[in-house]
């Protein structure tokens, strides 16, 4: 995973809360940085909007982000296409 996801994988865990849009869309993300966000928004509860649209995910990290998302209460906003 590269370092940038990381660091936004932390703070959504850590509830950073001036992070309440994320755009990650047409950057490479992948399987496993899809995974890592998806189980950091179990967890998250400021983030509002999130697009991750061309962010080469796969069906697998699909998965993961959703499982993520379906647990999150505070996304009102969601881009992936």
């Amino acid at each position: 995973m590269a370092g940038g996801i990381e660091s936004v994988v932390m703070r959504l865990t850590h509830n950073d809360p001036q992070l309440t849009e994320l755009r990650l869309a047409y950057n490479y993300v992948g399987d496993e940085g899809a995974t890592a966000v998806g189980k950091s928004l179990t967890v998250n509860s400021i983030l509002e909007k999130l697009s991750m649209a061309s962010a080469r995910i796969g069906a697998r990290g699909a998965e993961e982000l959703c499982k993520g998302v379906a647990h999150n209460r505070g996304i009102k906003g969601l881009s992936l296409a």
